[in-house]
């Protein structure tokens, strides 16, 4: 079963790749050592996050708030999906969510996020996230990006 859900990440690593080229300057090198971490970091997540401004209608608007809510993390802190998800939501500005408007935290963007099918409901918001999951993040998130600004 692991077996099948590696192969799996690998190609939505390769699709990812062949769709976008190379990620905001990252070559094939970076992203395989990035695939291979066992938990990535928030620094791990922010060129990953900048390649999406080519999906956002408003990339200039969309780079600024996410350099904003990335602002609030040290780059060599641990990711977690709760704040890949809260700089995420803050980043597009999701509106999908009543609790995350009127709350803005961890817990509440997970779980907008949830409710746009990129995270399974069987996680949570302290789970770590590996390299491949990271990269299959970034994947997810490229319809996301489309539908909200």
């Amino acid at each position: 079963m692991r077996r099948v859900k590696n192969v799996g990440l690998l190609g939505s690593l390769l699709l990812l790749l062949l769709c976008s080229g190379s990620l905001y300057g990252q070559d094939l090198e970076q992203l395989a050592a990035l695939a291979a971490k066992r938990s990535a970091s928030m620094g791990d997540l922010a060129p990953l996050l900048a390649s999406l401004a080519e999906h956002v209608a408003d990339a200039d608007m969309y780079l600024a708030r996410l350099e904003e809510s990335l602002a609030a993390y040290d780059a060599k802190t641990i990711l977690t999906k709760g704040r890949a998800s809260r700089v995420v939501c803050a980043a597009l500005k999701l509106r999908s969510s009543a609790l995350y408007n009127l709350f803005p935290t961890e817990r509440y963007a997970f779980r907008a996020l949830v409710m746009e099918g990129v995270f399974k409901s069987a996680s949570s918001p302290g789970d770590l996230m590996g390299g491949m999951e990271l990269l299959d993040f970034i994947n997810s998130l490229s319809s996301l990006a489309e539908r909200s600004l």
